[in-house]
């Protein structure tokens, strides 16, 4: 039976039996490799810290020994990237020109609406507190936050986008 470490399985056989619980492990251990290098790498350039990332996820990856993809791999860090550096899962959405407006009505419910139709989509934040904090990352560049003693804000970023958005129990 394959030891049981951090949501994955190891010894070669390894599979992930739960992506997110892989993406919060491996996200400790970046920010953990931050740290020891001593670099301000959150600060600097997109790309020098994709190239982090991606060399920290092949390290756990190896050290391991699970079989993931090359594909996954890439795909685990560029998620890994939007998390460290802009709007976690909302980023993949904020880039594609056809969504017209993004909805989160809680950690697995996350739709988009195209061409006037609303899609639900498959993307997952972690837990509501994984919503929070992206949205205090979205909020905070602007002055305004989102908590019980204000509990909704509507706001325009800088792009001319709105942003709406309403916390229990008032929602």
């Amino acid at each position: 039976m394959a030891e049981k470490l951090f949501g994955v399985s190891s010894r070669g056989s390894g599979q992930a039996d739960d992506g997110q619980g892989l993406k919060l492990v491996l996200h400790r251990y970046i920010i953990d490799g931050i740290e020891e290098s001593g670099k301000n790498l959150l600060e600097g350039s997109r790309p020098a810290l994709a190239q982090f990332v991606i060399d920290k996820v092949a390290e756990y990856v190896a050290r391991l020994r699970l079989a993931i993809s090359r594909y996954e791999m890439e795909r685990l860090a560029e998620e890994l990237v939007d998390e460290l550096t802009g709007f976690g899962p909302l980023e993949v959405l904020l880039r594609d020109t056809s969504v017209t407006e993004i909805l989160v009505n809680g950690p697995g419910k996350v739709f988009v609406e195209r061409d006037g139709v609303l899609h639900h989509t498959d993307l997952r934040f972690i837990d509501s507190h994984h919503v929070e904090r992206v949205m205090q990352s979205i909020l905070a560049p602007l002055g305004r936050r989102l908590d019980e003693s204000s509990p909704m804000v509507d706001a325009r970023l800088p792009d001319g986008s709105r942003v709406n958005a309403i916390i229990p129990p008032i929602a």
